[in-house]
């Protein structure tokens, strides 16, 4: 586990209503330049992109880590889970 700082204001943000977040990260990837219409919604402490989020979306995220392993020792991670969930409602 390690921790990944939040863009402020941005949606994980919002969400969490948090500025970290401790995450399971497992990759062997990352992004080495951000496409078009894409933001960062958060970074690990070494400037790795950990999650991104679609502009024109109201819920486009993609995160690097595995939010699904740890919902019920960490609230928020199932935050996001329950904010994917009122978005998939509103639409």
């Amino acid at each position: 586990m390690h921790s990944v700082d939040l863009s402020p204001g941005g949606l994980l943000a919002q969400v969490t209503d948090s500025q970290s977040l401790m995450v399971n990260s497992l990759h062997s990837q990352g992004i080495a330049r951000l496409g078009e219409g894409l933001a960062i919604e958060a970074r690990a402490a070494d400037g790795l992109v950990e999650a991104i989020r679609v502009e024109t979306m109201r819920f486009g995220l993609a995160v690097q880590w595995h939010p699904e392993w740890q919902t019920h020792n960490n609230p928020k991670q199932k935050q996001i889970f329950e904010a994917f969930g009122r978005a998939c409602r509103a639409h």
